[in-house]
């Protein structure tokens, strides 16, 4: 007996697998938008039907209906010398484990900048913007829907821009560099007419200093450091020199906002900044994270649904001719004591492991409410 109650799961399993199967579309779909999509990489394996309603925007639209929507963590690394520059990954859970792995997304068969492409999220859209295709300056705009992870065309810049960087602000993407003209130094693209305008510049000296800038949306106001100058500021269309936080920015540094308080991590340390304050300070309680103590330096930081999330590079020796790329991932709880911040690890994995000699680094991550 006990070993005829021993074989029944798997008949059990195959029949619910059936009879799932045999549900009418809209009962199926209300019972998917139920599950956490960190399963959904999983699911869309089971069959066709699966996979068309996974990535349809009805689900999407059920999700938030039923309170269920969730952020979801996407990562772009670059590779060297290779037919996809850019490779996108999404984090999911391995089935039957705690674990969380990334996972591969689809990238577009368009032709795609090679070199130095801006990216930035609005909503559930990532936009890949300006860089270098067939070695010529681009004014290309890409974008992936996060939800079906589709690719498509949005409108071009009003000029080509071969190394751009941006932010988001207020479902705008503001776009500066690779112009040295005060009138084209910047352009907005506004998300939701899909309409693109000249922002003219702090001044003509300034535009002409730099080809690296750090671009960041934060508190309603743009903020334009240059790689040789000051820090500018843009309010309602207006220009005027930036806060003292913003001027010690380093060219490698991340940025996110939560709760309305700015966080960079650069050089090993994550920084805040509360301009309705007008406070700084370093985020405290931290002493215990990899990278803030091993000289991992090369990371990334997002907002992940209220939490910081840090992904870093960890370079390890497979062979005197081989090495392996690892992937962390730490998602940090932050607490505002006083004046001061506080970060508790939750916890901390190696979420991709490659040894890809044409990896060059982590670009960018984001994380979408979806």
């Amino acid at each position: 007996m006990a070993k005829l109650i021993e074989e029944e799961p798997p008949v059990k399993r195959r029949r619910m697998t059936l009879n799932i199967l045999m549900l009418p579309d809209d009962l199926l779909l209300n019972c998917l938008a139920r599950i956490s999509r960190l399963h959904y990489p999983t699911i869309s394996l089971v069959s066709k039907k699966f996979r068309s309603i996974l990535t349809s925007s009805e689900l999407y639209q059920t999700r938030t209906l039923l309170g269920r929507t969730e952020s979801c963590l996407y990562v772009c690394l670059s590779v060297h010398n290779d037919s996809k520059p850019l490779r996108w990954f999404t984090l999911c859970r391995i089935p039957n484990s705690p674990r969380k792995v990334l996972v591969p997304v689809s990238s577009p068969h368009q032709s795609f900048p090679e070199f130095w492409p801006a990216v930035a999220l609005v909503g559930t859209n990532v936009y890949v913007i300006g860089g270098l295709i067939n070695k010529i300056a681009s004014s290309s705009v890409m974008v992936m829907d996060c939800r079906s992870h589709t690719w498509s065309e949005a409108p071009s810049m009003l000029v080509p821009r071969q190394s751009p960087f941006v932010c988001v602000l207020d479902g705008k993407i503001y776009v500066v560099g690779s112009q040295y003209d005060q009138t084209s130094w910047m352009e907005v693209l506004d998300t939701k007419t899909g309409n693109w305008e000249f922002v003219p510049g702090p001044s003509e000296e300034i535009c002409k200093k730099g080809t690296k800038y750090q671009c960041i949306g934060y508190g309603g106001k743009v903020y334009v450091k240059a790689e040789r100058g000051d820090t500018y500021e843009l309010n309602r269309g207006r220009w005027r020199r930036g806060p003292s936080f913003i001027d010690r920015v380093g060219f490698d540094s991340s940025f996110c906002v939560i709760d309305n308080v700015l966080y960079r991590w650069y050089s090993c340390l994550i920084d805040w900044y509360d301009s309705e304050e007008n406070l700084w300070g370093t985020v405290k309680g931290l002493k215990g994270l990899v990278p803030l103590n091993s000289g991992y330096i090369h990371a990334k930081v997002a907002n992940h649904g209220g939490k910081m999330v840090i992904l870093w590079e960890e370079k390890v020796c497979v062979n005197k001719l081989h090495q392996e790329t690892k992937i962390w991932c730490a998602e940090i709880t932050i607490e505002r004591r006083q004046k001061e911040m506080w970060g508790t690890p939750d916890q901390f994995e190696v979420v991709l492991s490659t040894t890809n000699e044409r990896f060059d680094q982590l670009s960018h991550v984001f994380s979408a409410t979806l």
